[in-house]
């Protein structure tokens, strides 16, 4: 007599994977937006003032990208 698999295999709904890529999408943007409001924010600051701060214009990209990915 053969084991008949009895655990339920559900897949979530086309609405709930609709809902789950819109969220991440929006989460996405929000990231960029942060990023880019932080690299803009860093350009304007002079050479001087980036010192003060620890941040050189060559890793400005990175600094904003961190900062936008802790929120």
């Amino acid at each position: 007599m053969a084991l008949i698999d009895q655990t339920a295999h559900t897949t979530p709904s086309l609405m709930a994977r609709l809902t789950e890529l819109w969220q991440s999408n929006k989460k996405a943007c929000l990231v960029r937006i942060k990023h880019n409001a932080t690299v803009r924010q860093l350009n304007s600051m002079t050479d001087r003032e980036l010192d003060d701060i620890g941040v050189s214009r060559y890793n400005i990209h990175d600094v904003a990208r961190d900062a936008a990915m802790r929120g």
